[in-house]
């Protein structure tokens, strides 16, 4: 009974503790990256619809992703008016439901409980939850994608739906389409094929008539071929992370020694085909990661904390990839998702942290792991909540 009430009100808790550190953050003035996107690109972009409703234009508006956030957030003013802490309020809905579709596509126990802590007091979560912004709200959908994907995938329909949902919010998570069509050439079923084509056909609508992989105005700043920094940085975050789940990866990490060691020197010597020396860019890149790149000397043109990240990452992954089907799945959408973030000019933080935390998550609910293996995710917890205080409320 006891495991039973911890597996019930673990999740709960989490929601609670993430409505309670963002609630009161919703009308106070901060200067935070979302505050800059909500102001210059989705307040505007809502407002914009509301004015055209019920014909919005979907071809020139202020905003670089998809529009289903924005038509979202249009009708919740058009039911509540155009004042910001309304759709703020809706905003931080959508995020909570981000955050329990992650506990349930965890397992929605006591482990997915105790993984959904870092991801709830990320400030890379909690920013895009205080403020208009189309992060959460994409996340909702590719949580819910893979949870479909992984803990019921007899519904392709449902999963199509969610996928669907994903690229119309934002368009770089066009990588889940990747683990669609692979279910539907292993289903091989007209619902699975179904479920493939409902969000393919939707996106591609979209592009065509944009005729770019952005609204037109903003074409030129989203388009400047590959960036391989985008892989270099996602990579680090595994580095970053991971070791607080040494608990679970540890023994995986062991029995495939081979194989970790092996991803481990093939992320170095990828790195020394690198050139990435920092400079000063915030179109570029942001966040805590990039940070401690600008203090780091460099070796080879790329800063050291990279050279440590990145090999300790691609360990990770290889574990991970290594420990159970489940895991190998995930590598795979890991692997979809970097190469789509191939194409985006921008490597911010926020973009890779959630994402990072969420398939660490996931990753390890199926492995057997130490008796004191949920102090590493403890010391995570406590380490971004206290980054967090500092960051919004400090």
């Amino acid at each position: 009974m006891a495991e039973l009430d911890a597996n019930r009100w673990g999740p709960v808790a989490v929601m609670v503790v993430f409505a309670g550190v963002c609630a009161p953050l919703l009308g106070r003035d901060q200067i935070v990256f979302d505050d800059l996107d909500e102001r210059l690109f989705h307040l505007p972009t809502i407002q914009q619809f509301m004015v055209q409703f019920p014909q919005p234009d979907l071809v020139d508006y202020p905003s670089a992703t998809t529009p289903l956030y924005h038509l979202l957030m249009a009708g919740v003013g058009l039911v509540l008016g155009d004042g910001i802490g309304g759709l703020r309020g809706a905003n931080l809905v959508l995020s909570l439901l981000a955050l329990w579709s992650a506990i349930w596509a965890m397992g929605h126990g006591t482990r997915a409980a105790l993984m959904a802590v870092p991801l709830a007091l990320s400030p890379y979560f909690v920013g895009p939850a205080i403020r208009l912004s189309t992060d959460n709200a994409a996340l909702l959908g590719v949580f819910l994608t893979l949870g479909l994907l992984v803990r019921d995938p007899e519904r392709p329909l449902g999963t199509g739906i969610a996928a669907a949902a994903t690229v119309m919010t934002r368009q770089i998570h066009a990588w889940v389409l990747g683990l669609l069509l692979l279910r539907a050439i292993q289903g091989r079923t007209r619902r699975h094929w179904v479920g493939l084509a409902l969000p393919g056909l939707m996106l591609a609508g979209a592009i065509t008539t944009w005729g770019a992989l952005t609204p037109p105005a903003f074409a030129r700043g989203h388009s400047s071929g590959l960036n391989s920094h985008t892989l270099v940085f996602a990579v680090s975050m595994f580095g970053l992370y991971g070791p607080f789940l040494v608990g679970w990866l540890g023994p995986a990490a062991w029995s495939h020694r081979g194989r970790v060691a092996g991803a481990a020197a093939a992320a170095v010597l990828g790195l020394g085909f690198l050139t990435m020396p920092y400079v000063e860019d915030p179109n570029r890149w942001g966040g805590a990661v990039w940070q401690l790149a600008a203090r780091s000397p460099e070796l080879l043109d790329v800063p050291l904390s990279f050279w440590v990240l990145v090999p300790i990452g691609a360990g990770v992954l290889a574990a991970i990839g290594s420990s159970s089907r489940q895991g190998a799945f995930l590598v795979l959408a890991v692997g979809l998702w970097l190469v789509v973030n191939l194409a985006s000019a921008r490597a911010y933080q926020k973009y890779y942290d959630p994402m990072t935390l969420f398939v660490l998550g996931m990753a390890i609910q199926p492995l057997r792991g130490w008796r004191l293996a949920w102090v590493g995710p403890g010391l995570l917890s406590v380490g971004l909540g206290v980054v967090s205080l500092i960051r919004f409320y400090g």
